[in-house]
């Protein structure tokens, strides 16, 4: 068996290193890049959520200042006991 000297064996080692790290910091550029892309686009693509998302948002302030005076309403005319009778016995059936 041929002997390789330290020297040139540690500078194969060294290559290996080295190559290794070029290679891993390409793929790592490479998937940054696709990534950062894919953001762009998700974003893009969500813009008119945002939109929708702020109607609905307005609309649940305006629903919630409604949602005491539905309560009393609820509460005070026996509503719900109203509607219970009608599905329970039938709206044109008498008790």
């Amino acid at each position: 068996m041929r002997q390789i000297g330290f020297d040139k064996q540690l500078l194969r080692v060294f290559t290996f290193i080295v190559s290794l790290s070029v290679l891993v910091s390409l793929v790592a550029l490479g998937s940054n890049w696709y990534l950062s892309g894919q953001q762009r686009a998700l974003i893009q693509n969500n813009l008119p959520a945002l939109s929708l998302a702020r109607k609905i948002s307005d609309e649940s302030v305006f629903v919630a200042a409604l949602a005491p005076s539905y309560r009393l309403f609820f509460r005070e005319a026996g509503f719900l006991k109203f509607c219970l009778k009608s599905v329970v016995i039938g709206p044109n059936r008498k008790e």
